[in-house]
Formats: C-alpha cells, structure tokens, sequence
C-alpha cells in the first residue's frame, strides 16, 4: 500500500512513522520502503527511527525516480523494463563518451564523423582531442 504524508516539518513526519511502523509492522524479513528526496534525508531518517526505536534495520530508502522504475519493472514486467535505466547518470555518461570519442577523429564507416565537423562541438571537440592525445 502507497501512503502520502505530506508535511513540512520533518519532526513531524519522523513521529509518524515512527508510529506508523509501530503499529503496522511488516514481517521480520520484509523490508520497509520509505521514500525520500535525497541521501541526507536517508541517512537522517534512519538516524531518526534508531533513536525513537533505538534501532533502524531493514529499511528501504529509494528515491522517487528508483521507486517509479521499480514499480514499473514489476508491474510491467521484467522483461518489458530493464533493471537499470539507459538514462541513469551511470550509464548515460559512458553513452555519451562513447559518442564523443567517436566523433573526435575517428572514422565511422568510411566517413568522418559528423560531431567533429560542427561549430556548435569546437570546444568539445578541442577537449577529446587534446585528452586523446596525452
């Protein structure tokens, strides 16, 4: 179940889920999932819960674009949605340095590549170029 609490005090929304967990405890082995908007919240959140329960363990804390994958991957299926975004900034930064380094002077199927020739990349271009070289 999805549950929002909106609130603008973090004080507040800690006791209530301080309280909520209390009173609607999962299975010893299933984790909670709690969102959150950033790894500092994660790590005040829990830091929050051990000291009212005097212990934090089995929490799950995924921020909203993990969740919304996640979610998307279960309900649509594993084999529709892939385990790890292409867009993820992990993946997304080798894409984008495998483009580049094609386009800094090598050949792409008997033509130059067309990166390499824009006035819009000079200074991309002058970069791969002089860090190709060193």
């Amino acid at each position: 179940m999805l549950a929002l609490y909106p609130s603008n005090k973090l004080e507040h929304l800690s006791f209530l889920l301080t309280t909520l967990i209390k009173h609607q405890p999962n299975g010893v082995f299933t984790p909670e999932t709690i969102l959150v908007e950033s790894p500092g919240m994660q790590h005040w959140v829990s830091m929050q819960l051990a000291k009212e329960q005097g212990v934090a363990m089995n929490l799950d804390f995924p921020l909203p674009v993990r969740f919304m994958w996640n979610t998307a991957r279960l309900v649509l299926g594993k084999d529709k949605v892939p385990k790890q975004s292409p867009y993820r900034r992990e993946v997304l930064v080798w894409r984008i340095d495998a483009l580049l380094l094609e386009a800094s002077g090598l050949e792409v199927s008997g033509r130059e590549a067309s990166l390499q020739s824009s006035a819009a990349f000079e200074q991309v271009n002058k970069y791969w170029l002089q860090a190709g070289s060193e």
